[in-house]
């Protein structure tokens, strides 16, 4: 038979009672008082207040309560002594003990316990049925099931835990000291010894796993073409948001700006150095790319093609900033050769009192041949150009080098500083091209001077200089032009039909001026047939120039020299042509009426259906066509061309 015991403990005083199943009394009898040996066989009634043996059994029938041990009891079963109190229920054989009814322990128990003597298991039930079993073998925990549990705890079905509404913890493992290790609040947020979660998985420290865990986690193969890397990352990513972090292999290597396009949701700029467009090759083709999405651009954070070194210390970025090349004349000065920025690490301000660039060269041999002089300038936070150094040492020289000057830099990747370096081109020079960039060498005191903000100067390996030059520059000694009289534009046929008797518009030229502004001072202009053959000045006797279309605006007039094709010259026109877009001007002519008569009057000489052609002539003695550069006051060179105009 096995035994269910119950424990209690009453303040400082524990007592034993065993009470076995029933008290059997037979017969019945009434009395006040009884002595000390009383036997029946019926029933015993007893009225009052009840005493047996002094203080073993006290019957208090004013407030009814019993006392076992006390003659004084406070509760309705009162039970005093100095051993544990264990009450036993036994069913009489049966190989579980079974408590039936309802059994109640109320305050005032400080402590106690629930469970059997010997090494038996225990279960609690209902219906009949077991819903908590502990093993007596292994000491697990079963909830749900009868059967010896074979972990600890062992739920068989499902185990749910919940709160209700409120400032409440669904799940909360502490220590003894009430360090939070497991932490699961009402918002489903887990936190692992974090006691104030945030976040769906909230860590406080250092996390650990395999690297297979982050083999698949926004990774992909770069499957796009130079510059526009495309990845498939599965799973896949459904939109961008500001924090994404993606890796990919790229396929080929960058040249210059780049881009990304994850999953299709569209392509977004790589950045290195939060803001920066990477220099040629900064991306190597198979090389592993770490970047983080800032909400505009993919912050490039580490990849395979850069050694990153950590260091205590503050460090210093040259690079170069993208810009495009032009072509330029002799006497041009403050011409555009190379823009830069400096930045400064997190760690610290910087000063820097000395840089160094060196150049590459087609044609050229030195800066000399080119410049008079370079200088370096800082572009402020208004955008100006700020005059820092400037160099007139050049002779045979392959690199520039600017000191005597304070530049700081302020600390962090977004506050660097741009430079640029212009130059003056000298009056006679080696025609050819030419490129800067940093110097790329040992960052010695020889080339650079960066000192930190206790003016500590840098060691070289605290430099991270660019390799990649600017753009190229051209020089030549003059610019060119082309002139073209033609009657294409929108509205106009290439052949234009022109009546006779009046002044008509008679076609238009375009004036294409390169590497400096044209100035036309004089220009001829000559009529001759579709076949090429000689006319005279019969059917046109004057041109005009006009710089519109309506023919208000006129700047000259010529009239044509009787004679074999005859000839028209504008002299001292002074019409400036621009470089930086193609020039029209337009002609107009004086075209004579037709006459049928035998003796037609002077004005009066055109033939009808006759076809002339305008065009620019080759120099001839008396008649040449002068351009000038306006930069350079030399005449410039020509290409000229011509369609036909014809008059009827």
């Amino acid at each position: 038979m096995k035994k269910i015991l119950t424990k209690l403990v009453f303040s400082s005083q524990t007592i034993l009672a065993s009470i076995i199943c029933t008290l059997f009394v037979a017969g019945l009898a009434s009395a006040t008082s009884i002595g000390t040996n009383i036997s029946t066989d019926g029933s015993l009634t007893v009225a009052g207040t009840t005493t047996i043996d002094t203080n073993t059994l006290y019957v208090d029938v004013t407030n009814n309560r019993v006392g076992v041990g006390l003659t004084n009891p406070l509760h309705n079963l009162h039970v005093s002594g100095n051993q544990e109190a264990i009450i036993e229920v036994d069913d009489g054989g049966s190989t579980r003990t079974v408590l039936g009814a309802n059994l109640q322990l109320n305050s005032p128990i400080s402590s106690g316990y629930v469970g059997t003597l010997n090494n038996a298991s225990f279960a609690l039930r209902t219906n009949n049925t077991d819903k908590l079993y502990v093993s007596a073998y292994r000491g697990h925990i079963g909830i749900g099931t009868s059967t010896d549990p074979q972990n600890r705890p062992e739920v068989p079905a499902k185990l749910e835990i919940w709160g209700t509404e409120g400032d409440y913890n669904l799940l909360n493992i502490s220590s003894s000291s009430g360090t939070s290790f497991l932490r699961i609040d009402k918002n489903g947020n887990l936190g692992l010894e974090n006691s104030s979660t945030q976040y769906k998985l909230d860590v406080n420290g250092s996390v650990r796993a395999s690297s297979s865990a982050f083999q698949s986690i926004n990774f992909g193969i770069d499957s796009g073409s130079t510059d526009a890397y495309v990845i498939t990352p599965n799973p896949v990513i459904s939109h961008y948001n500001p924090g994404l972090q993606i890796t990919f292999i790229a396929n080929t290597a960058n040249v210059g700006a780049c881009s990304v396009n994850v999953n299709g949701l569209g392509a977004k700029s790589l950045k290195m150095q939060h803001d920066q467009d990477p220099y040629d090759n900064f991306i190597e083709s198979g090389s592993v790319v770490v970047a983080i999405y800032d909400g505009t651009n993919f912050q490039i954070i580490s990849n395979s093609a850069t050694t990153e070194t950590i260091t205590t210390e503050p460090a210093v970025t040259f690079s170069k900033v993208t810009t495009n090349g032009a072509t330029y004349v002799k006497d041009a000065e403050d011409v555009l050769l190379y823009k830069g920025k400096i930045t400064a690490s997190a760690l610290d301000d910087l000063v820097i009192e000395k840089v160094n660039l060196s150049a590459t060269f087609s044609a050229i041999s030195s800066l000399s041949d080119v410049f008079s002089r370079m200088d370096f300038y800082y572009i402020d936070g208004n955008g100006d150009e700020v005059h820092l150094d400037e160099e007139t040492s050049l002779t045979g020289a392959t690199a520039v080098s600017f000191s005597g000057f304070t530049l700081n830099i302020p600390k962090g990747a977004s506050n660097g500083v741009y430079v640029v370096v212009r130059g003056d081109v000298k009056n006679t020079i080696t025609e050819g091209t030419l490129a800067l960039g940093w110097h790329a060498g040992t960052a010695t005191t020889t080339n650079y001077i960066v000192k930190d903000s206790e003016n500590n100067v840098f060691s070289s390996y605290q430099y991270t200089i660019s390799s990649d030059v600017g753009h190229t520059s051209t020089f030549v000694t003059n610019g060119e032009y082309t002139l073209e009289v033609n009657t294409e534009e929108t509205g106009t046929a290439a052949d234009k039909n022109v009546l006779a008797g009046g002044v008509r518009l008679l076609g238009r030229m375009a004036i294409a001026a390169q590497y400096e502004d044209a100035i036309i001072e004089d220009l001829v202009i000559q009529a001759t047939t579709t076949s090429g053959t000689s006319i005279t000045n019969d059917d046109v006797a004057t041109l005009y120039l006009y710089t519109d279309k309506e023919m208000t605006d006129l700047i000259a007039t010529a009239d044509f020299v009787a004679g074999s094709n005859p000839k028209a010259l504008f002299e001292d026109i002074l019409f400036n042509a621009s470089s930086s877009a193609t020039t029209y001007l337009y002609i107009g002519g004086l075209v004579k009426g037709i006459d049928y008569s035998s003796s037609p009057a002077a004005d009066s000489t055109a033939h009808a259906g006759r076809e002339i052609v305008l065009s620019i002539p080759g120099d001839a003695t008396g008649y040449t066509t002068k351009v000038v550069g306006a930069d350079t006051g030399e005449t410039l060179t020509n290409t000229y061309s011509s369609t036909k105009t014809k008059v009827s």
